[in-house]
């Protein structure tokens, strides 16, 4: 969207609070444009969904907005960024700005960003200036370890005191601080297998990987919202009385998208897969009176699976594609519907 660079560019540059009704308006604004002002057959937040997805990645300008706003926090976290505004936060602040973002007691949870990641962000804290650890507080010694970098799990597991004496140099006498760090990984941290993206992002920064903070964060958040198009799957299965595996059909989303350079072949197949039309049983609804198949076949229920696949008179129509394609792959397709729509959508 031509908007998007824009409105990128203010959200970087006024770090202020921009409120929920107001990116609610500016959705009205686009949904409105898109569908001229008519009933939406799709619904937003789909639309917004990656194309890999079944969606056809629409910007999200609440996450785009919160991507901009997270951009620091790479900043603060890699090692070779060296900055003017970054020196001045750690000497205002007397410690590393970074132990702000996994200290949940130094955060105001105001957002529901904070809220979908706060349990992973335990990952992140440092033990030297853990407002939780009191031992960080009264003990030099681990602020010492602090700034040598040292990192004391990998994998999700908590290193042994030989290879941390290996790595960093520790000493005998330095057991005891170990057992205590172990000890409030054991309670407080808890780590789970698999991390959140977005802290993923953080923690690719400590490793200095990456380099387009905004759109890794942006697809992070995307994809801890938790929305997909497993229900219009769950409407096909239902109509064709199949199974079909949510790999498959991620499979069938992204196939459709990148098989054809034709904009317009992509954009029918992404309309038949999402089920985008209006089909005689819809119309029924609509208007209160009951729709014939429009291709005169008889049927009085004629929904997305029976105008694609059920219809007495599209066997033909599948059998000749059945045909074409065994001849040109020169083996045997099964012509059941699964196999036959993967086709065609792709």
């Amino acid at each position: 969207m031509n908007i998007l660079p824009k409105l990128l560019y203010l959200f970087q540059a006024l770090p202020i609070n921009i409120p929920l009704n107001k990116f609610i308006a500016w959705d009205k604004m686009i949904s409105r444009f898109i569908w001229n002002s008519k009933k939406t057959r799709i619904k937003f937040k789909t639309l917004q969904l990656p194309k890999s997805k079944g969606g056809m990645a629409l910007p999200n300008l609440t996450e785009y907005f919160y991507a901009a706003q997270l951009r620091p926090l790479p900043c603060w976290c890699r090692p070779d960024y060296e900055s003017k505004w970054k020196e001045m936060e750690r000497k205002i602040q007397g410690y590393q700005t970074q132990i702000l973002v996994g200290d949940k007691h130094l955060i105001v949870p105001n957002s529901s960003i904070y809220t979908r990641n706060m349990e992973d962000m335990c990952t992140l804290r440092w033990f030297a200036y853990d407002s939780k650890f009191k031992p960080g507080t009264y003990d030099p010694v681990f602020k010492e370890w602090a700034q040598k970098g040292m990192t004391v799990s990998a994998g999700g597991e908590f290193l042994s005191f030989q290879d941390l004496k290996t790595k960093y140099g520790l000493e005998n006498k330095d057991f005891y601080r170990y057992m205590q760090l172990r000890n409030d990984f054991t309670k407080e941290i808890r780590p789970v297998e698999t991390i959140n993206k977005v802290i993923g992002v953080i923690m690719d920064s400590y490793k200095q990987k990456g380099s387009r903070p905004i759109s890794a964060f942006y697809q992070a958040l995307g994809e801890s919202r938790g929305e997909s198009t497993l229900y219009i799957k769950a409407k096909w299965e239902t109509e064709l009385k199949i199974q079909i595996q949510e790999e498959e059909w991620y499979h069938m989303c992204e196939t459709q998208c990148t098989s054809t350079n034709s904009l317009i072949w992509r954009e029918f197949c992404w309309k038949n897969l999402t089920r985008y039309f209006i089909t005689p049983k819809i119309k029924s609804r609509q208007l209160a009176i009951q729709q014939n198949c429009w291709r005169l076949c008889g049927s009085m229920e004629a929904d997305h699976a029976h105008i694609f696949w059920n219809c007495t008179k599209m066997r033909t129509y599948w059998q000749n594609v059945n045909l074409v394609v065994k001849n040109v792959l020169g083996y045997e397709i099964p012509n059941t519907c699964p196999v036959m729509l993967h086709i065609a959508w792709s």
